[in-house]
């Protein structure tokens, strides 16, 4: 699944990830490493297990007291509120476990179902920025926070 998830081009516009199993143990790997810190991923599986996406906190600065949260929701997953209820999980880790006090979330403009859900919890602003490649793309920034 997670090579299925990776072929999309939604997901491998913006993370770089496995492109076959080799790279899918590193993959896996690099991702249960949370020794540095500064970063903190999990799998996301549905209830028979499979695997329908992956949520991540990002440059977690313990003195600012905030990280950056990211997600991806692989094709077969989507448009059932995963993402948001990922996105939510790991600021409350955030949160309760990291003494954090804001979560930011950026997401794309033309996938803004996650957005809309996390505004009740935010506020979002919207930007312009450029994907990976250099392409521009309308995005909406939301900052979760414990005192907002």
């Amino acid at each position: 699944d997670l090579l299925a998830a990776f072929a999309d081009e939604d997901i491998a516009r913006w993370n770089p990830g496995p492109t076959g199993p080799e790279s899918a143990a590193e993959f896996m790997a690099s991702r249960n490493d949370w020794s540095t810190a500064h970063h903190a991923s999990w799998a996301v599986a549905d209830a028979s297990d499979r695997l329908v996406g992956s949520v991540s906190l990002h440059k977690i600065d313990p003195d600012q007291a905030d990280a950056e949260v990211g997600y991806w929701t692989a094709p077969w997953a989507r448009r059932r509120g995963q993402a948001a209820r990922s996105v939510v999980a790991a600021s409350r880790f955030a949160f309760a476990q990291l003494g954090l006090h804001r979560v930011t979330c950026t997401t794309q403009s033309r996938t803004p179902a996650p957005a809309v859900s996390l505004g009740r919890r935010g506020s979002p602003k919207k930007e312009r920025s450029a994907s990976p490649s250099g392409t521009p793309t309308a995005s909406t920034t939301m900052s979760i926070c414990t005192l907002c």
